[in-house]
């Protein structure tokens, strides 16, 4: 389990079965005192790689290039804007 925070983080379980449940990947997990549960593919380790990450390096918390984008795209957006009455 990878989610940080999740109850079982960083414990390792046995796939039962893998399917899709309203377009999310899931797994069912065994669990040797709670029986199965079932969480999202992305909580767990199977999850596919972060395109954004380098092998061996953390995700980055924020991106600058959208950073960049976002701000530019609100400065437009505010252009755009009729001046307020007062």
């Amino acid at each position: 389990m990878r989610h940080p925070f999740h109850p079982l983080f960083a414990k390792t379980f046995d796939v039962v079965k893998r399917r899709r449940v309203s377009g999310v990947d899931t797994l069912t997990l065994r669990h040797s005192e709670h029986g199965t549960l079932t969480v999202p593919r992305e909580w767990t380790d199977l999850a596919d790689p972060d395109p954004l990450v380098t092998p061996g390096q953390t995700a980055a918390r924020l991106n600058a290039r959208r950073l960049l984008e976002l701000a530019a795209l609100l400065r437009e957006l505010n252009a755009r804007e009729p001046a307020a009455e007062t």
